[in-house]
């Protein structure tokens, strides 16, 4: 028996969408990193051979930090999906997940900014470039704690996304309640940073 016409050709259009956002989704990677084969050269040129074996070392231990998160991503992007308007557990689950992946990136960026003391010792390098190993591991400590924040908003969002194709809402309304969501994220974020606390 074949589906009514209408239900076909929504099936259709379905697939269309999921195989353009997911070739969007995977392009990311795809330019990501061949951006960084183009940029090896240059990089290397200009920053010299140590400096750049010191940058790669402070971003090998950044990747390895990635590892902390143990995906929590995908947990909130799960529960925002699953969950109906206004559930008082999503909102305490969202919270609890938005103040792990800031306590994640903090305690994150602190263990990367610390390693660059021990291997910039290890490696033997001169005062000064001592101090650019410091310097490179504290920012790449600001990137992983910035990566996270930008992470846990990644997550509300595809599960207010999810959400909004499983009940066919506007994408109007969905940018608008993620918009709320991630501002108001931020904005606890921001309250925490200043030492104000949260409700």
């Amino acid at each position: 028996m074949n589906p009514p016409r209408d239900e076909a050709a929504l099936d259709a259009a379905e697939r269309v969408r999921l195989m353009r956002d997911g070739l969007i989704n995977c392009s990311e990677h795809l330019v990501s990193g061949a951006i960084g084969l183009i940029l090896v050269p240059f990089m290397l040129h200009g920053l010299g051979a140590k400096a750049y074996g010191l940058w790669l070392a402070a971003m090998a231990v950044g990747a390895m930090a990635e590892m902390l998160d143990c995906n929590l991503e995908f947990s909130v992007t799960r529960e925002g999906a699953a969950a109906g308007d206004g559930r008082e557990e999503t909102r305490r689950f969202v919270q609890a997940a938005g103040s792990a992946f800031l306590l994640l990136g903090a305690v994150g960026a602190a263990l990367i900014a610390a390693a660059g003391w021990p291997l910039s010792r290890g490696l033997h390098l001169a005062a000064q470039e001592r101090r650019l190993a410091l310097v490179l591991f504290g920012l790449v400590g600001i990137e992983f704690l910035a990566n996270r924040l930008t992470q846990f908003a990644r997550a509300v969002l595809a599960g207010l996304r999810a959400r909004q194709r499983e009940r066919r809402v506007p994408d109007d309304h969905v940018a608008g309640r993620g918009l709320d969501v991630v501002v108001g994220a931020e904005a606890e974020i921001v309250v925490l940073l200043l030492g104000r606390g949260v409700d």
